[in-house]
């Protein structure tokens, strides 16, 4: 089956990745509504060491098979806005987050930097942008289904005054159906890369930040999804720093600054689209089929790869 058949075929039974039907909320939502349950859960119980390791197993597994789908599917990351890492480095125990925008990147960076400083003390974790990773690194990173990570990407492009996106949400007349046609065709699409628009970087495909020469990044021994991530990231945790995380104790939330003047002004704008999307009672199948086309190797081998 082509590529982007096999993708289209599946866009109106999707499910995300690793999470049973049962324990999906009623009616769409966009998943900044899930950034909020990154909250700490004071509630939650220790995981026994087998629960741990089972979860461990699974998101090491998870980066063989990305691993074998960019391959397969000759994943061509020249054509998907390449990304430099960003990465985020424990240098005693030379283990790195790759941040992925978009899939709760910024809360997973300051709880693992947090960790790591806690463990071996100040300034033992290091940020470095436009860095290629060192071939004896560890690396993990979190990704997110790719139709709740498009909405949110959108409503960040708003958040962060965007020109070309916030002329769209204007010219769509502040209609989400439109506006997120309009982003798709003119920032996300191929047309889009050989054009001459740039929009907000929060919108580039998520594999763009895990691969170079069209093969994942060496190294890159664990994938986490977003929308498992308060069973994965605390085992995670558990494993690469030798000891029993809770959430509680892993550092975990959602580390966005409401009163960050760049998100002030245009907070209003975001916050009507991301409130009209929630309104809808399901994301339309038309607007999931434009989405998958746009960002197909990322649906092929991030939902669809389990």
């Amino acid at each position: 089956m082509a590529l982007r058949e096999r993708g289209v075929r599946f866009a109106h039974n999707y499910t995300p990745a690793g999470m049973a039907p049962a324990t999906l909320r009623p009616g769409w939502h966009d998943a900044s509504s899930h950034s909020k349950s990154i909250l700490l859960l004071a509630t939650l119980v220790l995981v026994t060491e087998s629960q741990r390791d089972f979860v461990v197993q699974r998101i090491w597994h998870r980066a063989k098979r990305l691993s074998t789908c960019i391959s397969e599917t000759r994943v061509d990351d020249r054509k998907q806005n390449k990304r430099f890492p960003e990465v985020l480095l424990c240098k005693p125990i030379k283990t790195a987050y790759v941040h992925v925008y978009k899939a709760a990147g910024t809360s997973l960076n300051g709880a693992f930097g947090s960790l790591c400083n806690k463990q071996f003390g100040k300034n033992s974790s290091v940020f470095l942008l436009d860095t290629k990773p060192e071939a004896d690194w560890t690396l993990f990173t979190f990704m997110r289904g790719v139709f709740q990570r498009t909405v949110s990407s959108m409503g960040e492009a708003l958040l962060r005054n965007d020109p070309h996106v916030l002329r769209l949400w204007r010219s769509s007349h502040h209609q989400p159906g439109a506006f997120m046609e309009s982003v798709i065709s003119d920032c996300i699409s191929k047309k889009h890369i050989q054009s001459e628009i740039t929009c907000d970087a929060h919108l580039t495909p998520q594999l763009s930040f895990v691969t170079e020469n069209g093969v994942l990044l060496p190294g890159m021994t664990y994938v986490g999804r977003v929308e498992n991530i308060l069973a994965e990231f605390p085992a995670l945790m558990s494993i690469l720093f030798n000891t029993s995380f809770t959430l509680a104790s892993s550092g975990l939330k959602h580390a966005r600054n409401n009163d960050d003047p760049a998100y002030v002004a245009n907070r209003t704008i975001s916050s009507v689209f991301r409130t009209r999307v929630h309104e809808l009672p399901e994301l339309p199948g038309s607007i999931k089929a434009m989405m998958i086309q746009a960002y197909l190797y990322d649906y092929v081998c991030i939902d669809l790869v389990e």
